[in-house]
């Protein structure tokens, strides 16, 4: 087909809205004004009977965490998970909080430990710990000019390490292109793992009620 060589895929899904559009505009508005970015969510679920809360389920969110940080383009404060968020407690000698994994939890003391501390906070609830502790989330912000295909890509090969270890992963990003589905799926093959594709739908409505309520919340 003529031309077909030159097309381009966009994987941003702000691409399907005209940019004209009221809630386009305030949703660029804000992300100038707090400097904020796309989440892909990386999710890591543990079938131990204490869920995340175990050395070893830990131990790899602080090494996907450090993984997730050295992607070209995004910076360090563009990740989030509980290897980097504060808690209440200060580093020896400084004015500085330590992080919630800092040091990792080893001790059923320690863990019970991280445990209230992520009840007082709360905070985490929903957004990096499930409902259940079972699973916890990496949030990486996808830098504005990235090639989204090829950041999806290489979070894709740093999560195989972690499904090389015999625990699941969640990868929740905007996969529109069958290609990039398909990759996933390849990557669980190859790891004898489940694969389960979640597509969420909204009415036009509904979006344009969740954008009006956000720019209420903001002021």
């Amino acid at each position: 087909m003529p031309g077909l060589p030159r097309l381009e895929l966009d994987t941003d899904g702000r691409a399907l809205v005209p940019a004209a559009a009221p809630e386009v505009r305030f949703d660029r508005e804000v992300r100038r004004l707090f400097d904020v970015r796309d989440p892909i969510a990386v999710v890591i679920r543990s079938s131990h009977r204490e869920g995340i809360f175990h050395p070893a389920a830990l131990r790899r969110v602080v090494e996907l965490t450090t993984a997730l940080r050295e992607l070209e383009g995004v910076r360090p404060r563009d990740v989030a998970s509980l290897a980097t968020e504060p808690g209440f407690r200060h580093r020896p000698g400084q004015l500085t909080f330590r992080t919630l994994l800092e040091p990792l939890p080893q001790s059923p003391e320690e863990l019970a430990e991280l445990r209230s501390d992520l009840r007082r906070i709360e905070l985490y609830d929903g957004t990096l710990i499930s409902a259940d502790g079972r699973a916890t989330a990496i949030l990486v912000g996808a830098p504005p000019a990235a090639d989204r295909s090829q950041l999806v890509r290489e979070i894709r090969r740093r999560a195989a390490a972690v499904l090389s270890s015999g625990r699941p992963v969640v990868l929740d990003a905007s996969f529109r292109c069958r290609r990039q589905r398909q990759a996933a799926r390849r990557l669980a093959a190859a790891h004898r793992v489940p694969f389960d594709f979640v597509e969420c739908r909204a009415e036009l409505g509904a979006l344009r009620q969740r954008h009006h309520g956000s720019r209420g919340a903001l002021r």
